[in-house]
């Protein structure tokens, strides 16, 4: 099964598939394994169309590998609200500061957390780099920072706790946000910086801007809201009324605005 795997994906794409496979738990519905023989299974694609992948990659990692995921809409909408809270943090700061010193601060930050990951020390040539950049932070950030790396290495190598290693990347959105609202708003670049490099570690594209609303639920949506704007043109309140509380019941809210567009958007 495993060769068969690799072997195809390889031959697909010209590069190394896997060094190592780590099974995850089952996924669970109510409790039971999903799986196509109980009828109670979903695939992938059905959940992009309502999910991004940076929430459902957050909604599995919430658990340990070893460990069963009880499959549910609440989780991955909780999921989507912590995905939110990250990419939050990260937009403000870039709004207020500029992309570029987020990147240029990052690319600092990198070996730090590459030579704490590798050696668990900062080599001394590194140490003077970092005096150095204490000319622009404060030392309480320094050691924060370095803290927060070392918290993050340390729940990894804890046979991949990635509840724990999450905790840290909420942190890195709080510390920014802290430092964004405070008297030197330029610290919460350093913040954010660490955020983006170790998220990346879990796989998460915190810059890139996902749209989950693909496929046939976008032309439904269309529809959808055709019909409701025609029974609004003929006053007919009750059907519009009807078709927007519905689709609520369903996760998906409906918005009219001033100028007389409708616009939608997943409930988070």
């Amino acid at each position: 099964h495993h060769e068969n795997e690799r072997a195809q994906s390889e031959a697909a794409f010209g590069t190394e598939f896997v060094k190592y496979w780590m099974h995850n738990g089952f996924v669970l519905v109510n409790e039971e394994k999903m799986s196509k023989s109980l009828g109670n299974f979903v695939t992938i694609r059905d959940v992009l169309e309502k999910y991004d992948s940076n929430t459902i990659r957050l909604f599995i990692l919430t658990s340990n590998y070893r460990m069963p995921v009880e499959f549910t809409d609440e989780g991955l909408r909780a999921a989507r609200a912590g995905m939110k809270r990250l990419k939050n943090a990260y937009n403000d700061v870039k709004n207020l500061l500029g992309e570029e010193k987020i990147q240029e601060a990052k690319s600092l930050l990198s070996t730090v957390v590459d030579d704490l990951a590798r050696t668990g020390k900062l080599p001394f040539y590194r140490i003077d780099t970092m005096q150095h950049l204490e000319e622009k932070i404060p030392a309480s950030i320094m050691e924060s920072l370095i803290k927060d790396i070392r918290d993050f290495i340390s729940a990894m190598d804890d046979d991949f706790n990635t509840s724990k290693a999450l905790a840290v990347l909420f942190n890195m959105a709080n510390c920014a946000q802290r430092n964004k609202d405070s008297k030197y708003p330029e610290n919460s670049i350093f913040c954010i910086a660490l955020l983006l490099r170790l998220s990346e570690v879990l796989g998460f594209d915190l810059t890139k801007v996902e749209q989950p609303k693909t496929g046939i639920t976008n032309q439904l949506m269309d529809v959808i809201l055709s019909v409701r704007k025609t029974a609004r043109e003929q006053k007919n309140w009750e059907i519009s009324d009807k078709i927007r509380d519905e689709l609520a019941q369903t996760g998906i809210v409906v918005k009219d605005h001033k100028d007389g567009t409708t616009t939608w958007e997943f409930k988070d």
